[in-house]
């Protein structure tokens, strides 16, 4: 007899109710009976529309949504114009642009490129432009100069560019490489003053030949800003003008009078200090700002941190022509005045 199939009623071994009687044969007929009803239970409510377990119904599928002409037209727009920007932007990479900055402190050259480089500089790219820059010292000084190239030169007007900003960079690294931290600092902090200076002393010197330890350059004689730098000098000269003007006329008052006015001799003493004080403040600060280069900085990638400037600001008739020899020149001086003046 097959007794899982069998519709036959249970009776108990022992002719006890099969609900009451703990033999071992009713106890084990309520538990499959329990379990029997158990499952009936769980079969109910997977198959329920609204049970708290899912239907195995089909579920469907959603439907899609529909396109506007206008949509469709300004979709396919927008993916045209990504795409034209990426082919231009791989037309602009491969050719040769060239650019570059000034360490803004004293570091390694890996804490340099570190902080020059981002993931998405092509690795060709930081390995061409690290090969541009073999002039750096170790660790690179505050003030020298990177070259940055975007691609290899390829006629004879991109290489002597490139051959003579790193001309440039490698006179101001040799000069400043020489230099004291002390006095390196001054000459970064007070370069567009003292370059002032230079240029009026090597204009004086060229007449009979400049120095042999000093770079030549064409426009010799020409500071970055001299008219701005001329124009806090003639400040502060004519601020010195007032106060001994002052000065003297308190002098002639009191052989006059037997006595100074002190309270207004003060006052005005003191709000003529107050605009030397501005003139020197003036004249400490850089009036040349440059203007910034994104198009190599967001052609190779490079960090937002990043200041970077065209090449032709050096080379051409930029804000900053010969810049490196110019640092260079400045470096010699300062470092002949800090052996003169301990």
């Amino acid at each position: 007899m097959n007794y899982f199939t069998s519709k036959q009623s249970y009776r108990c071994p022992f002719f006890k109710s099969p609900e009451t009687c703990n033999c071992a044969s009713c106890v084990n007929h309520r538990l499959m009976q329990e379990s029997k009803e158990a499952v009936k239970r769980a079969e109910a409510k997977n198959f329920a529309g609204g049970g708290s377990i899912p239907s195995v119904s089909t579920v469907p599928e959603p439907t899609p949504i529909q396109e506007t002409t206008q949509q469709k037209v300004a979709r396919q727009r927008k993916n045209r114009i990504e795409e034209t920007e990426k082919g231009w932007e791989k037309i602009q990479a491969a050719m040769f642009d060239l650019a570059w900055m000034q360490s803004p402190k004293t570091q390694s050259q890996s804490a340099l490129w570190k902080a020059l480089f981002t993931d998405d500089t092509p690795k060709e790219k930081q390995q061409l432009i690290k090969k541009a820059n073999t002039h750096l010292n170790e660790p690179v000084r505050e003030g020298e100069i990177v070259v940055i190239p975007t691609a290899e030169p390829r006629n004879t007007k991109e290489k002597e560019a490139l051959s003579a900003l790193q001309e440039e960079a490698k006179a101001a690294s040799t000069e400043l490489s020489k230099l004291s931290d002390e006095v390196l600092t001054t000459v970064n902090r007070h370069f567009e003053v003292l370059d002032h200076f230079a240029n009026e002393s090597l204009k004086q010197l060229e007449a009979d030949g400049l120095p042999s330890d000093y770079y030549a350059y064409a426009s010799l004689g020409v500071g970055v800003a001299s008219a701005t730098v001329q124009q806090h000098l003639q400040n502060i000269n004519n601020v010195l003008l007032e106060i001994n003007d002052l000065y003297a006329a308190q002098v002639a008052m009191a052989s006059k009078t037997g006595g100074v006015n002190y309270g207004v001799f003060v006052a005005q003493r003191a709000e003529l200090f107050k605009k030397l004080d501005g003139s020197f403040a003036g004249l400490s600060k850089r009036s040349i700002r440059l203007p910034l280069y994104t198009q190599v900085k967001r052609n190779l990638k490079l960090s937002t941190k990043s200041v970077i400037h065209n090449a032709d600001e050096i080379l051409e008739s930029g804000f900053v022509k010969s810049l490196g020899k110019r640092i260079a020149n400045v470096s010699i001086g300062a470092s002949a005045a800090k052996g003169v003046y301990p």
